[in-house]
């Protein structure tokens, strides 16, 4: 019986030997087959890589893209003018320092192996009259160094992922580029997205891949930068220009931008949002950032930005560059308005309401301003929010700062007199204006004024 017991146990022995092979093998042959990974998972698999949560390193990471864009533009537009046979010497000379550019912020392996020259480095690898839309940056310290993953170097590597927009078509193209920053030197490289996809390249630890096997980037005439510190003002034109340029170029994706009880609300689809953009483009287009103001709260940070009309873009952050948008202070409940609100006079609410409405009209959202007017007055006068639109266009072309004057309690109604200045130019004609106003519950109002 022993003898028995011993054979049974050393099979089940074997049996988990063989297990313990077919295991090993079949974890081999899956890494063997790890071109399949993508750069960020591979990343993610030899652990040494995060995304990065510093803004200075995000701005530092964006300068180097810019950088590469610019060049890449300087070319497009040297190759072109060198054709010019009007061009004088020193013309000429500064068209062929343009080529120079984009030839020195890429590393010399990359250079190699795509036989680039400045003839040919332009259709290689340079970005293409594109916009660059970055949705994120990974870091990686280990993957640089001569020794694989030697935390000592002072090279880290930055995965970013994102988009190329067509200035032209605005066709999309994803992209994936390394940005290779040397922190004692203030230098950079760019390894470009062209060669990445020509070499397959993933950052396994399996691999041991080395990018750049330098103890460092050798400062060249273009390939430099300061390192800065990042101020919320920083913050606030980047999410402010970002927001114009998606406007141009990807109206779709700031639509989805904006936050999701927002633009239901206010705008309601993807189409009216459009309407309204392509009925103001104009006016969107002339917009400049004018001034801001940060409040944090334990969940998030927000970003209010004011253009020169006094139009209001918030931007509620909850991560590095991860935001949702709003345009106003009156489509949802805001708890600063309300909190003041309930504490005021009948007076001040009035104020307020009315100034809320001057929002409306200088953010041209009529259909708003529309349907906070009495249901009797703006069926008589307008019947609709389109000719409402059309006569507030005719009459109210402007964007304007109120002031108020007179007041009058009416009994159930009050009167206040407003001064309407045009806030974009000095010395303006004043328009004057009464407005009549019946308050609600809670925050609700109606309201009407004098058709001229």
């Amino acid at each position: 019986m022993n003898i028995i017991k011993k054979c049974i146990l050393i099979l089940i022995i074997l049996i988990i030997v063989i297990i313990i092979i077919l295991a090993v093998l079949i974890n081999n042959k899956e890494e063997s087959n790890s071109n399949a990974i993508t750069i960020e998972e591979s990343f993610n698999k030899a652990n040494k890589i995060t995304k990065i949560e510093n803004k200075n390193e995000w701005f530092n990471v964006q300068y180097c893209l810019n950088m590469y864009s610019r060049y890449s533009d300087n070319l497009r537009i040297a190759e072109m003018e060198l054709n010019d046979k009007n061009l004088n010497q020193q013309e000429k000379e500064y068209n062929e320092r343009q080529k120079e550019q984009l030839v020195n912020i890429i590393p010399d392996f990359v250079i190699e192996k795509m036989n680039i020259t400045q003839e040919n480095i332009y259709e290689k690898i340079a970005i293409k009259e594109q916009e660059v839309r970055i949705n994120s940056i990974y870091k990686s310290i280990q993957t640089v160094s001569k020794v694989a993953y030697e935390e000592s170097t002072s090279i880290n590597a930055y995965l970013v992922t994102g988009v190329l927009i067509n200035k032209n078509d605005f066709t999309k193209q994803e992209f994936k580029i390394i940005v290779l920053i040397d922190n004692i030197n203030n230098t950079f490289l760019i390894i470009p997205n062209q060669y990445i996809e020509e070499e397959n390249i993933n950052l396994s630890v399996n691999q041991n891949v080395q990018l750049y096997d330098e103890e460092q980037i050798e400062k060249n005439n273009y390939n430099t930068f300061i390192e800065k510190a990042v101020s919320t003002e920083d913050i606030c034109r980047k999410y402010f220009a970002d927001f114009k340029i998606n406007l141009t170029y990807d109206i779709q994706f700031a639509y989805e931008c904006l936050d999701k009880d927002y633009k239901e609300k206010r705008f309601g689809n993807f189409e009216n949002f459009e309407k309204y953009i392509q009925d103001n483009s104009r006016e969107i287009n002339q917009a400049v950032f004018s001034s801001y103001m940060v409040n944090n709260y334990e969940d998030y940070t927000e970003y209010v930005c004011r253009d020169q009309y006094k139009n209001l873009y918030i931007f509620k952050e909850t991560a590095l560059m991860e935001f949702t948008l709003t345009l106003d202070t009156y489509t949802l409940p805001n708890e600063k308005f309300t909190t003041t609100y309930e504490i005021s006079d009948n007076h001040m609410k009035v104020m307020m309401n009315i100034d809320k409405w001057i929002q409306m009209l200088n953010n041209r959202d009529y259909k708003a301003a529309y349907n906070v007017l009495d249901e009797t007055f703006r069926q008589n006068n307008f019947g609709s929010v389109e000719k409402f639109e059309e006569y507030m266009r005719q009459n109210l072309p402007l964007h304007y700062d109120v002031k108020f004057t007179d007041f009058s309690d009416q009994g159930q109604n009050y009167v206040q007199d407003i001064e309407l200045t045009d806030i974009t130019k000095e010395n303006t004609e004043v328009l004057t204006k009464s407005i009549v106003m019946k308050l609600g519950e809670e925050t609700d109002f109606v309201m009407s004024f004098k058709i001229q």
